[in-house]
């Protein structure tokens, strides 16, 4: 998913190899030191957040309890996006901030309960949180869906190897789209028309066919 996001961080390696509560990770590498974070960017890491349940979606046609850290993750970063950075049209340029230097973290439990806004506030920020989220999920639903073969290349791939790096990733995804690009120059290549019977006559007849129909040279 997130070779697929212009503004996601590169893939630098894909396993499914086990690791604590983890059945596998998708490890990025950014390629230069963040201070600030675009609008662009937290919605392409909401995307590639909410992969691995889309994948389930695509796949098997349900999601499962195996997501539910990414989703916990993506909850808290879609909530501070609408509280803190001021990235929702309902609630509009408002910062609800701590002050608090975290990574796009979510909040502590001492801000839980001491939030400086109302009740109908919270419920905005709940409402955008879930906008966000849905978004999110059907915007990676449909890359899958576009990149469908890709995707299962790829878990071919990583069932044989158990790990794959970045450039692997970037190599199945140009096969899909040079296979793609010849299915569509098949598709737009023009086909004759047939030919009508009395056409053909006239290719094969030429001018005699009119002289003949004059009764020829004088």
């Amino acid at each position: 998913m997130a070779a697929l996001c212009e503004h996601a961080d590169p893939v630098a390696k894909v396993t499914i190899l086990p690791s604590g509560p983890s059945l596998g990770a998708t490890e990025q590498l950014p390629e230069a030191e963040r201070h600030l974070y675009s609008e662009g960017y937290l919605t392409d890491l909401l995307t590639v957040r909410l992969g691995g349940r889309a994948a389930e979606l695509v796949v098997f046609g349900e999601g499962s309890t195996g997501a539910a850290d990414d989703l916990a993750g993506a909850t808290q970063l879609a909530a501070r996006m609408v509280r803190e950075f001021g990235l929702s049209p309902a609630l509009g340029p408002i910062g609800y901030g701590s002050g608090a230097s975290r990574y796009l973290g979510g909040e502590s439990t001492e801000e839980t309960l001491h939030r400086p806004y109302s009740e109908q506030t919270q419920r905005i920020v709940d409402e955008e949180t879930a906008r966000l989220l849905r978004e999110a999920e059907e915007r990676a639903v449909v890359l899958l869906r576009d990149h469908r073969e890709a995707l299962d290349a790829l878990a071919g791939l990583l069932t044989t190897r158990e790990t794959v790096d970045g450039s692997v990733v970037l190599d199945v995804l140009r096969q899909q789209q040079r296979s793609d690009g010849r299915q569509t120059a098949a598709k737009e290549k023009p086909t004759p028309s047939p030919r009508r019977r009395g056409d053909a006559r006239k290719e094969e007849g030429g001018d005699h066919g009119g002289a003949a129909a004059g009764g020829g040279p004088r």
